[in-house]
């Protein structure tokens, strides 16, 4: 996604309709939770690049990591020590590889946190 189409998204409003995950957050789009709290919600990627491909998200859109707030941040780091728990324990398996993503490769202008994916031992980085 080109710079010029990132910059029609308002990363201020609470909701978009226009925005895949804040359709999940509303319940207008179904998704797979694996973990959910007042502020966060982790489910599984429709499109998954490995077993396990989780994504955390803030319910509140926000478009970048660098626009979350304090307090929100800490909020998305907790959920995401929670979901990282939940998909190590689901494929019996601590290697997990967690990635940010900021514009570069970001497809929904809106924070996915974490991807959170099984990374396999023959996986050479």
């Amino acid at each position: 996604m080109t710079s010029h189409t990132l910059a029609r998204f308002d990363a201020s409003k609470e909701m978009r309709q226009d925005c895949a995950f804040c359709r999940i957050v509303s319940g207008d789009a179904s998704a797979f939770v694996v973990y959910e709290d007042d502020k966060n919600l982790a489910f599984l990627d429709i499109l998954p690049l490995r077993r396990g491909h989780t994504l955390v998200v803030p319910k509140k859109h926000v478009q970048q990591i660098s626009h979350l707030e304090p307090d929100q941040a800490a909020s998305l780091s907790k959920a995401l020590v929670n979901t990282t728990k939940a998909v190590a324990k689901a494929l019996n398996d601590e290697r997990l590889q967690i990635v940010t993503n900021q514009v570069y490769a970001q497809i929904v202008p809106h924070v996915s946190r974490d991807h959170t994916s099984h990374r396999p031992p023959s996986d050479a980085f």
